[in-house]
């Protein structure tokens, strides 16, 4: 049988059931890991925000809307005749 035990989850050699790590370079990587994700996901977030904004500038100064003319404002009698004024 095998003795009770866990395995480090950075490289996954067997350890003593109460720890985490196998090593404290494990560890060490590990806390490094942790630290350039959070980088990583910060970064991400100001990105998708300032994308946001930046949407919603352009979207302002085109007077609120994307697309200047559209089907809807005269009517869509058939999509064919909406494809031929294109």
């Amino acid at each position: 049988m095998v003795d009770d035990h866990k395995h480090c989850i950075v490289c996954g050699k067997a350890t003593a059931p109460d720890k985490v790590f196998c090593s404290p370079s494990c560890e060490e990587l590990f806390k490094a890991q942790q630290k350039k994700m959070k980088k990583s996901r910060t970064i991400m977030l100001v990105m998708f925000v300032m994308l946001f904004i930046l949407m919603f500038v352009v979207t302002s100064l085109r007077g609120g809307t994307a697309v200047t003319s559209t089907p809807a404002a005269g009517g869509w009698n058939s999509v064919d005749s909406w494809l031929g004024t294109l």
